[in-house]
């Protein structure tokens, strides 16, 4: 099952030699009338005189610019939320081992065990860029503080609410609030 190289084969002519029947001369004279592609007319829209290539080119690219701007910020905004949504759950945890520790006995190995591993987790956090919200002695900030209960504050105090006690720790990681401390604040007493 060979190839039949007769049928496949092409055969070039030599000068002088007449076409095979059925193929036809091409026509020259309406090859070399055609015009050149630089001498066909141009639509009025694009026209020479009625664009500035250059401003052209320097609009593109201060939008290519503009654009690689914007998804290099939506790029990091995304990390930052994903990173927030992986160190979120965490914090439970957190306060999980900080209610460990209170409870129990400090000669206890258990509570040896737990405090390394609270440390740890800390460490951890504090690599990731999270850290506690300070409250205790504060200015309650309602853009980190949650008030979960207010009472009279005493005569000496001088802020008009103050953090008193702090129920639930929060965390910022940067600018970007996890989680608001829940807190009690002393609030004075109207007048």
């Amino acid at each position: 099952m060979g190839v039949d190289r007769r049928k496949t084969h092409i055969r070039v002519r030599r000068p002088g030699e007449k076409p095979p029947p059925g193929v036809e001369k091409p026509d020259l004279k309406a090859v070399n009338e055609t015009p050149a592609p630089d001498e066909l007319p141009l639509p009025a829209r694009i026209q020479p005189e009625n664009v500035d290539w250059r401003k052209r080119a320097l609009r593109l690219e201060d939008e290519l610019r503009s654009y690689r701007q914007r998804e290099a910020l939506r790029s990091r905004l995304q990390l930052a939320e994903t990173r927030a949504g992986l160190l979120s759950p965490l914090l439970d945890v957190v306060d999980g081992l900080e209610r460990a520790l209170e409870q129990a006995d400090e000669n206890n190995p258990f509570h040896d065990g737990v405090r390394v591993t609270y440390q740890k987790m800390m460490r951890y956090l504090a690599r990731e860029g999270v850290e506690p919200i300070p409250a205790l002695g504060k200015c309650f900030d309602p853009t980190v503080h949650a008030a979960t209960v207010k009472v009279s504050a005493p005569q000496e105090q001088s802020e008009d609410a103050l953090v008193v006690a702090e129920d639930q720790r929060g965390y910022r990681m940067g600018e970007r609030l996890l989680r608001p401390a829940r807190v009690v604040v002393a609030v004075k007493a109207e007048a």
